[in-house]
């Protein structure tokens, strides 16, 4: 999988390359910070994939951006994910209710193109996205339970990256911008380790406030 990911990503310089070469602009480097509610899931074969479903948290992170040309530029983010999805279990005659959380943290870095559409305010992201685990914990009614599923899971996680969005300049210069985008991650690899058949999937609404340097 992670050979395809190369392969991709070589397939998709020449293109941006060939961009900036047809561009009658300066190539610019532009700075942002993202502010965003995630909604997240796992999903795959694992029976814990079947019962834990999805749940709101918040990411945070910042970005950089490349500009290329007008319409093109490469993007990539540092961003800090909560992926938090929950079990209700409803007890029966051998065991009492209880309520589950997996609580996975991680740093992820995508790597991003991005293509504004012409004379509107919309754009596309696509791309990669790569993941550090730094803690997988588990709760029941509240306990943390004594596995440290840090150990248990995979220590990393990747996937493909598809976003749409809008930009809005706050000044004449087209130097600061607000961005509202909807961005989707979707998890390539079985992040479940003993657990096998554990993949990710996360929803963003993301805010990026971005200053041209």
């Amino acid at each position: 999988m992670r050979k395809i990911i190369l392969r991709s990503l070589l397939l998709l310089f020449p293109i941006l390359l060939q961009a900036q070469i047809k561009s009658e602009i300066k190539p610019k480097y532009i700075i942002g910070f993202n502010a965003i509610l995630n909604y997240s899931d796992i999903y795959g074969k694992h029976q814990m994939a079947k019962d834990f479903g999805a749940t709101f948290n918040y990411s945070a992170g910042i970005s950089f951006e490349y500009k290329l040309a007008k319409n093109w530029s490469l993007l990539t983010n540092i961003n800090y994910d909560r992926k938090f999805t929950k079990y209700n279990f409803k007890g029966n005659p051998f065991q009492s209710s209880y309520k589950s959380e997996l609580n996975l943290e991680y740093i992820s870095v995508p790597i991003l193109a991005k293509y504004y559409f012409p004379n509107t305010f919309i754009y596309a992201t696509g791309g990669f996205y790569y993941s550090k685990l730094l803690q997988a914990k588990n709760y029941n009614d509240g306990v943390l339970n004594d596995i440290d599923f840090k150990d248990v899971f995979e220590k990393d996680d990747f996937g493909v990256v598809t976003g749409i969005g809008l930009q809005f300049y706050e000044n004449e210069k087209e130097t600061n911008a607000m961005n509202i985008e909807i961005r989707n991650n979707f998890g390539l690899k079985d992040i479940g380790g003993y657990f096998s058949g554990i993949k990710t999937n996360s929803v963003y609404l993301m805010l990026n406030y971005t200053m041209e340097l």
